[in-house]
């Protein structure tokens, strides 16, 4: 895996035991990222969650209210997924998938577009590339898995993160991958590393994430997050890929 090969070579630890596919959540389960959006923020993620139970969750993301400082998203029975991006208008910058169906959504948003990509096929599911004005800062910090902040609804999501990516202002600020690790009392468990800062990102929530396996060697330390990169999604904000290696590691509870 890149980040074990690079660590071996120079003499770091990292904290975690392996790269996996995935985390996935059972309901109950969510990341507190620790950063608050803005409307110069940009997200990237992979993420398969259940549409299909008649009961709206929370993917991501952090809101005051419906139209107050909201970038998040849900997954909604009837819709499958949407991703609202506004501080003002709860609809006009909004995307909404058209069909009720799971698969693995490959989402991007960010103040001039907002899309979502079914990562089986390549399809473009829906996108809404309606630029939005708004000025704002969230006052919560983001969380994977949930929403912070007034969610949508009080259910977390149900399903699997792959990978998720953050920018500010074209800044790579968050690189989560997900991981499994060792903790204090010896049991394996799952998390998100973030590569930009080094950290490890623990389950805020209850019970334990369903940690999948383990990522492949032959796509480069796993097979969504690498694939993912060679997309043909060309627009000038993609970084490049980079290896990175911190010299300090820590840890969020």
């Amino acid at each position: 895996m890149i980040y074990l090969r690079e660590a071996l070579m120079t003499g770091e630890r990292l904290p975690y035991d392996a790269e996996v596919e995935y985390l996935e959540s059972t309901g109950t389960q969510y990341v507190d990222t620790g950063y608050r959006m803005n409307n110069n923020c940009r997200i990237e993620l992979l993420v398969s969650a259940e549409t299909t139970t008649g009961i709206s969750r929370n993917v991501f993301g952090c809101r005051t209210s419906f139209a107050s400082k909201n970038f998040s998203s849900n997954s909604v029975p009837l819709y499958g997924y949407t991703v609202d991006f506004n501080n003002s208008n709860t609809t006009a910058y909004r995307v909404t998938v058209p069909v009720d169906t799971r698969f693995i959504a490959h989402i991007v948003a960010d103040k001039d577009e907002r899309t979502i990509y079914n990562e089986t096929t390549g399809a473009t599911i829906a996108t809404n590339a309606t630029p939005c004005p708004d000025v704002f800062t969230c006052d919560y910090s983001a969380y994977l898995f949930h929403t912070s902040g007034s969610p949508f609804q009080s259910h977390m999501m149900v399903g699997r993160m792959y990978f998720v990516k953050m920018w500010d202002n074209g800044v790579l600020v968050r690189d989560f991958i997900p991981v499994r690790f060792t903790n204090e009392n010896g049991v394996t468990e799952g998390a998100m590393f973030d590569k930009v800062s080094g950290t490890l990102f623990r389950n805020a929530g209850t019970g334990a994430f369903v940690i999948g396996p383990d990522a492949s060697a032959a796509n480069g330390g796993g097979g969504y997050k690498r694939q993912c990169v060679r997309r043909s999604h060309t627009r000038s904000w993609r970084p490049s890929a980079r290896f990175y290696s911190p010299r300090l590691w820590k840890e969020v509870a």
